[in-house]
């Protein structure tokens, strides 16, 4: 019995106790849209709430937010005219688990991000972070082991040149499984005296045979596009990132199918 005892304390300090969600936490939303004058005030709306998305206009520049947080996906863009200015961002951080039997789980992960800017002064920021989360009430838990499994940003500047950049996850990612991970979904933009500037992020995570994926919170979705992607009007430079969100999408419904069958 001692012995047996010991093995089990042993193991536990290896394998995370199966306490499934026991972090409950919100998710968070950020959306907002400026236009104006480049050396004057801007105006525009800003939420915390969840939205579709949120606009802004003025005489020379416009600034848009567009989500799907049913995907999820986020994507902004603003572009201005000479003396003008426009800036957005959206913002989504929201919660998974990977249940299943103790110990890791080896995961596929699937994401496409992209940015352009152009003109004068176009700038555009996307960052994808997964991370695990603090869970005090799990001791044994290493935080320093796949603490954070990933970290993606793109940055882009035109002055004049046009920049165009894109990244792509689609392989295995590992996690420790029944354990809660904060995932981040960040983009800036922003374009001044004839500058453009648009950006797009989404993310889509698969479990292997035997464990599930649980989305921690209500009105995130975890779906790959099985549709061309609505995107703010005026990004003119994303047509690359476009047709490699079209293969992303072929290879996630491909990768479904065989799952279901």
């Amino acid at each position: 019995m001692v012995r047996l005892r010991i093995f089990l304390f042993a193991t536990s300090l290896l394998y995370p106790l199966d306490h499934s969600s026991a972090v409950t936490l919100p998710a968070e939303f950020l959306n907002d849209a400026v236009a104006g004058t480049s050396t004057g005030s801007q105006t525009g709306p800003i939420t915390t709430n969840p939205t579709p998305g949120v606009n802004a206009s003025s005489a020379g520049s416009q600034a848009s937010t567009s989500n799907d947080y049913g995907i999820p996906r986020i994507s902004a863009m603003a572009s201005s005219t000479a003396g003008w200015g426009a800036a957005a961002d959206s913002r989504l951080t929201y919660y998974i688990e990977f249940n299943g039997a103790l110990g890791t789980v080896t995961a596929t992960v699937q994401s496409f991000g992209a940015i352009q800017s152009s003109g004068i002064n176009g700038t555009a920021e996307v960052r994808l972070n997964v991370d695990a989360v603090n869970d005090p009430s799990n001791p044994n838990f290493n935080h320093t082991l796949f603490l954070s499994p990933i970290s993606e940003s793109l940055n882009a500047i035109s002055n004049p040149n046009p920049t165009n950049d894109s990244f792509t996850i689609n392989g295995p990612i590992t996690f420790w499984a029944n354990e809660v991970y904060m995932v981040q979904m960040i983009i800036t933009v922003g374009a001044q005296d004839d500058g453009s500037a648009s950006a797009y992020v989404d993310p889509f995570f698969v479990a292997p045979v035997g464990y599930s994926v649980s989305i921690l919170n209500t009105g995130i979705g975890n779906s790959p596009l099985t549709a061309a992607t609505p995107i703010p009007a005026a990004l003119p430079l994303f047509a690359t990132g476009l047709g490699a969100l079209g293969l992303l999408g072929w290879r996630r419904k491909k990768k479904a199918a065989a799952l279901a069958a």
